[in-house]
């Protein structure tokens, strides 16, 4: 899994768009942001994929601290697979972190808690 960049310009955040309020149109610029690419899988998000707007964070989601940094483009099939105990994948490593390449999954406890709170373990 590769690294998500956040664009500090985003189109998301210079027109101040809110979710759940603007969810398609927040979802359409991720998803060019994301080179139409899931950010759980790296799969290609083509015409036959259903998509969501994920809220990394389940824990923020629909509060003030819920932003553009918590949310991505996955694939619906993805996203309904993964595990809904979050306190249970603690700590995880965020897709937006500097240092996301660059961990080791076997020696590192918060990208092996990444790949299994999303079913890929």
């Amino acid at each position: 899994m590769k690294r998500i960049e956040k664009k500090d310009n985003s189109e998301v955040i210079i027109k101040n768009l809110k979710s759940p309020k603007d969810n398609f149109k927040i979802r359409e610029i991720l998803e060019k942001e994301q080179s139409n690419f899931c950010a759980y899988t790296e799969y290609r998000l083509t015409a036959g994929f259903a998509r969501d707007l994920e809220h990394f964070n389940p824990k923020i989601k629909n509060t003030n601290k819920d932003n553009y940094y918590n949310w991505f483009v996955v694939s619906h099939k993805w996203n309904n697979k993964k595990y809904t105990k979050w306190s249970n994948f603690q700590p995880i490593l965020n897709p937006t972190a500097k240092n996301f390449d660059l961990c080791n999954q076997k020696n590192d406890s918060k990208k092996c808690n990444y790949t299994d709170y999303n079913g890929f373990c």
